[in-house]
């Protein structure tokens, strides 16, 4: 989700936020779906000040769903012709789980459009036991989904309880997603290592990680460290894969305190 400097534009409510959905066709002629809004007196979600705009990746949301090109490359490369055609030279990075592993390929290779770069759960690559899940999972699965699969009632579980109207939406979207891109993220997740990339990432990075998150464990993170080692670090006790899902309000303020350039002091 990159972010810019901007004060014009109120948050939509959840309700809203399909209607709110704008559409633009990039260089590679794919249309992607995108929200922005941005005021310094904005009422939740909680992030104020600056321009924000979160963009449905190929595939997924009511961006095209495309075939072909399911990949973290793709989405990344997606990303650069997004804010070129947006007039964005540089921006802030906040992305989670496949989205964190997104921004990392995009500020390894793009790394002149990144000031700074929030991951949130995020793992060089997931573990087998998460790929084999969703191998089995996906294979046997009728699409498109129904919204009441025990699949998403496992794929959106978190530790706290999260606004069962962000739920709803939540589950909605994921139903929709076709099987071709389920598949190709798959693929993505058992191909994609970045610590080879990693070594190319100069922005500063904020990794945030909820310590009961189902599918990045702890193990996963000290990979991370590894390397990515002048990394900030902040672990969430009892929380799972979706701070920003179960405590958008803490997550806010963590990110905001990041990307503002406050002092504090990481919890690892």
């Amino acid at each position: 989700m990159p972010t810019v400097e901007s004060s014009e534009i109120l948050p939509p409510s959840q309700d809203d936020w399909v209607q709110a959905k704008k559409k633009v066709t990039i260089q590679s002629g794919i249309e992607l779906a995108y929200v922005e809004w941005g005021d310094l007196s904005a009422p939740p979600p909680y992030l104020k000040s600056r321009r924000f705009i979160t963009i449905d990746l190929r595939g997924h949301g009511d961006s095209e769903k495309v075939k072909r090109d399911i990949n973290l490359l793709s989405f990344a490369a997606d990303l650069g012709e997004f804010m070129d055609k947006l007039g964005i030279e540089k921006a802030d990075l906040v992305g989670h789980s496949m989205g964190s592993m997104t921004a990392v390929i995009f500020a390894a290779l793009y790394g002149h459009k990144v000031n700074k770069v929030v991951l949130l759960a995020t793992a060089l690559q997931p573990g087998s036991a998460v790929a084999d899940w969703l191998v089995e999972t996906i294979e046997k699965q009728t699409y498109p989904l129904d919204v009441n699969d025990k699949f998403l009632e496992e794929w959106t579980w978190n530790p706290h309880p999260i606004n069962p109207i962000i739920m709803r939406y939540l589950k909605q979207e994921a139903s929709e997603v076709p099987y071709e891109t389920w598949l190709g993220c798959l693929v993505a997740f058992r191909v994609t290592n970045w610590s080879m990339v990693a070594q190319n990432i100069k922005a500063p990075v904020f990794v945030m990680w909820g310590d009961k998150d189902q599918f990045f464990n702890a193990e996963d993170q000290e990979d991370v460290k590894k390397v990515l080692p002048e990394a900030k670090y902040k672990t969430y006790v009892d929380y799972g894969h979706s701070v920003i899902w179960e405590s958008p309000e803490m997550a806010a303020k963590d990110i905001m305190e990041f990307l503002s350039g406050s002092a504090w002091e990481p919890l690892h």
